[in-house]
């Protein structure tokens, strides 16, 4: 999920079958060398390494399907994925889901014409990978931050409601990562921006 991922096909030849084993890298050749040099000298079985570059990153997939959007309202999202660990096991549908509407909060609530500016980045602790998705918008109250996983709360924009929405996208955000074993946090400044952190256990090795 760290930028591009590769595959690392392992071939061996074992008596009357022959197996095929996959991996998931990082893609990062210093990664890729070490795990190579460490395959080869710990097996004797191991005819071939074959690395294939499927080039994906489900956190990168989601961000880039906001580029036309950000572009109409001049805005960026800038992706720092510096997690050093990032195997995790989650559904890969709810989980593009939550990274999805955290980033169309973050540009649902940004200000009028001040360009969104929209910060996702990664890191990883000892048994956890950390997601945090930041912005410059409009910021929300202390009452708000405390109530904004809650099923069908909105929070009020002013006079007139023009956030369209029915208030279920964090409450579902929040479901889903506890569903997976982890936990999400939101951080405010009214009138500076918002900041959500998620954070989901590594998968044990």
């Amino acid at each position: 999920m760290n930028g591009a991922l590769s595959q690392l096909r392992l071939k061996k030849n074992l008596p009357k079958n022959e197996y095929m084993i996959s991996l998931c890298i990082i893609s990062r050749k210093e990664d890729e060398k070490s795990l190579r040099n460490a395959i080869w000298s710990c097996s004797d079985s191991v005819d071939e390494i074959i690395v294939i570059d499927t080039g994906k990153s489900p956190i990168k997939d989601v961000v880039d399907n906001f580029a036309l959007q950000l572009e109409e309202k001049k805005g960026k999202a800038e992706l720092l994925l510096n997690a050093q660990n990032d195997l995790i096991n989650v559904d890969e549908v709810h989980f593009a889901n939550t990274v999805n509407n955290l980033m169309d909060n973050a540009l649902k609530y940004s200000k009028d014409n001040v360009p969104p500016c929209i910060k996702l980045t990664t890191q990883s602790t000892a048994k956890n990978f950390i997601m945090r998705i930041e912005d410059n918008g409009i910021g929300m109250t202390r009452e708000t931050v405390k109530r904004v996983f809650e099923r069908f709360y909105r929070a009020h924009t002013g006079n007139v409601h023009n956030v369209k929405g029915f208030g279920l996208g964090l409450s579902y955000v929040e479901t889903m990562v506890e569903a997976h074993g982890g936990n999400i946090k939101a951080d405010s400044v009214l009138g500076k921006g918002s900041a959500f952190t998620v954070e989901l256990p590594l998968k044990k090795s």
